[in-house]
């Protein structure tokens, strides 16, 4: 199959992870959940400007392809979709990271601008467990301490903010490493997230 790249502003320096066509990136977010989410699941696709709503839902849930290094790992792509909590407290804070990343700001300055946010309540954390699900297999990421987009194995995402490894006995995965326990993701930030294995079907 030839892939169509779909291109971003030229200030971002790179382009959007490889998928043919705003069906093909409904498609792969959908790809995230159950088919019993997915069916009635809102979905956003990236465009050169930014997250924009494709499909209303009727669940809750909210569907998207999220890319964390568009600069440095444009092939990346992270089909999630948050149940509604997630869609309350996560998805507005994704839509506004990826929006500064086209604009070219550096991961701490975006970091720095949602913990600002944060703290006078433009952006918020999850007020209660909920999960997102990962289960595509089209997901494909960095590890932490990696240099390259590996694929994700398929698991659910429990919100944890601020939770650290210690406080439920895990460990971090290396570069390329897949657990096969739960372990936390991002431990003692806003975002951090219980990351809960799956087996593939």
């Amino acid at each position: 199959m030839r892939w169509l790249l779909l291109a971003v502003p030229t200030m971002l320096g790179a382009q959007i992870a490889p998928i043919s066509s705003r069906d093909e990136e409904i498609a792969v977010a959908l790809s995230a959940a159950p088919p019993s989410v997915a069916a009635h699941a809102t979905v956003y696709v990236l465009t050169p400007t930014g997250y924009e709503k494709a499909r209303e839902g009727s669940n809750g849930f909210t569907c998207l392809v999220t890319r964390d290094h568009l600069r440095t790992h444009p092939d990346e792509m992270g089909p999630t979709c948050y149940d509604p909590e997630g869609t309350r407290a996560i998805v507005p804070r994704i839509v506004a990271e990826t929006r500064m990343q086209i604009a070219g700001k550096t991961p701490e300055e975006i970091h720095c601008a949602i913990q600002v946010g944060l703290d006078d309540g433009m952006y918020h954390v999850p007020s209660h467990a909920g999960i997102a699900y990962m289960l595509s297999p089209r997901a494909r990421g960095v590890f932490p301490g990696a240099d390259t987009v590996s694929p994700i194995e398929p698991h659910v995402m429990i919100y944890a903010p601020y939770l650290r490894n210690a406080d439920i006995g895990g460990i971090t995965p290396g570069p390329g490493e897949h657990l096969h326990v739960p372990f936390v993701l991002q431990e003692g930030e806003y975002n951090a997230y219980i990351i809960v294995p799956m087996a593939r079907d």
